[in-house]
């Protein structure tokens, strides 16, 4: 589980990342519409963990405040990233996703993060004992319910080829930090900056 919160985080500062290093407006809007069209393949395949990754990334502040940049993706991109958000939107404790999610096909890499959600919902919101004697087994039944769900979706593997390249790549993204990110952003579109001040 680690591994995957580890691989989350990674490739959606990668996504942020590779948006603003590119210097000009329509390089960044090509190259963001490349990474939209990525996480459609990941909701496709069913990897929604690594879909949450990439929305989160489109999501950054940094990224959110490139209105320049947004302004230039194609209206296919943009619709396609609308579908994606409308997926994964948080609204109603992810309903539009837990839906789905209800009736996939594995293979699929769920999304954790609904998962530890919950966990920390039952735990916080529920007692150990019953009047201090008592175990609580509506708790622990609670808890093994979506254990269960994660262990189904385990059951199926995803028959892909390993390509050597691309793992290695994938093991070196690069990585900005929060602040360089921001900074990044800034630099490439000032607040209140026209058009004709972009790049």
């Amino acid at each position: 589980m680690l591994a995957l919160i580890t691989h989350f985080n990674r490739i959606s500062r990668w996504t942020s990342s590779r948006i603003v290093i590119e210097r000009k407006v329509r390089s960044r809007a090509r190259v963001m519409e490349h990474l939209i069209f990525i996480a459609k393949e990941c909701m496709q395949l069913n990897s929604y963990h690594l879909l949450l990754a990439f929305i989160s990334g489109f999501n950054a502040s940094a990224i959110l405040r490139l209105k320049w940049t947004r302004a230039r993706l194609s209206k296919r991109a943009q619709q396609v990233l609308n579908e994606l958000e409308a997926f994964t939107n948080m609204e109603a404790s992810y309903k539009v996703y837990r839906n789905a999610i209800k009736t996939v096909e594995p293979p699929c890499i769920p999304y954790l993060g609904v998962y530890l959600q919950d966990l920390t919902f039952i735990e916080d919101g529920n007692p150990e004992m019953i009047d201090g004697k008592l175990i609580n087994f509506t708790k622990r039944g609670m808890v093994f319910k979506i254990l269960d769900q994660i262990i189904t979706f385990q059951q199926v593997a995803y028959n892909l080829e390993a390509i050597p390249e691309l793992q290695k790549y994938l093991s070196h993204l690069p990585q900005l930090t929060d602040a360089d990110l921001y900074r990044f952003s800034m630099e490439l579109e000032p607040r209140n900056a026209t058009i004709k001040d972009i790049q």
